[in-house]
């Protein structure tokens, strides 16, 4: 016996020695009695999911709003963000996600797909900027006799809009009583 246990002492002893040598490592269990039952499962916790942070942007003038037909909504145009206004809400797209306020300025908060309005939701920004595109083009050919709906979401452009009406009407009426009176004096002479 005490030979056997020598020669499993010496056996063990060189395979640690060569164990150690070449970098390799060994562990030797010996129990008695029933084994212990395994381990719980270890569960990966789920990757977090991180939300695009809201764009900080600022519009030093309100932006002008055009409506193509085909979409039914507003589309900004002449700045260097998607929006749009749709049902009372700003919507902006910023690097395939989007985003929604109550100003043109923000703040801004991350919407989901599934939570823009139906009227957003059918298409893809892709067909967005193609309507908007082909709407602009009309509107910047002839902007005095524009046709289409559009609007700037400040009273005070509103206000200097009448504004400037007003005036082209009074100059108008001045050109046409001083054409009226042009036209009197060639008769006259």
């Amino acid at each position: 016996m005490k030979r056997t246990l020598l020669t499993v002492t010496l056996t063990f002893s060189l395979a640690a020695s060569a164990a150690f040598g070449a970098d390799v490592g060994f562990d030797i269990n010996i129990r008695g009695g029933s084994p212990l039952p395994p381990p719980p499962p270890v569960y990966a916790p789920p990757p977090p999911v991180y939300a695009p942070a809201p764009p900080q942007i600022i519009i030093q003038q309100p932006p002008v709003f055009l409506a193509p037909p085909e979409l039914g909504f507003h589309v900004a145009i002449d700045i260097p963000y998607d929006m749009v206004y749709i049902s009372g809400r700003y919507y902006l797209y910023n690097g395939g996600t989007w985003f929604r306020g109550r100003s043109y300025n923000g703040p801004w908060v991350v919407v989901s797909d599934r939570h823009l309005p139906p009227g957003l939701h059918k298409y893809r920004y892709e067909q967005i900027r193609h309507y908007r595109d082909e709407e602009y083009r009309h509107y910047r050919d002839d902007r005095e006799h524009y046709r289409g709906k559009y609007f700037r979401p400040d009273k005070a452009w509103k206000k200097h809009r009448k504004e400037e009406l007003k005036d082209e009407k009074k100059w108008e009426k001045e050109e046409r009583k001083r054409h009226g009176k042009e036209k009197g004096r060639g008769h006259d002479d």
